[in-house]
């Protein structure tokens, strides 16, 4: 409803994160589809902990999410940080799945 009404699909909340971002990190396939067809940036990075959007649906192992995310273009091997990169993320937490995925994108 609010991206219909015009809403900036790459605004910035209070916790310095985008939607995009939100969406991601919990795991909202729907909502992460719907973002980026509405033209979301998967190049924002958030602080040194957090990161993109794949950096943080690797992070939780969200399959669906980073296959759609790395099909809309997302970059693989942006640095991380503290955290790593989407594959040390993914790595670190066991999501195997996740990893497999990131190396067959070419991480």
């Amino acid at each position: 409803l609010l991206l219909e009404a015009g809403a900036n699909v790459n605004a910035i909340g209070c916790g310095n994160d985008s939607a995009l971002q939100r969406a991601s990190s919990a795991g909202h396939d729907t909502v992460v589809r719907l973002l980026l067809e509405s033209g979301a940036s998967t190049s924002r990075h958030r602080g040194l902990f957090y990161g993109s959007a794949l950096q943080q649906a690797s992070e939780y192992g969200h399959e669906r999410v980073v296959e759609l995310l790395l099909r809309a273009g997302a970059r693989v091997n942006t640095p991380g940080g503290r955290s790593g990169t989407a594959l040390q993320r993914a790595r670190r937490n066991r999501h195997m799945k996740v990893v497999k995925l990131l190396r067959d994108a070419g991480a």
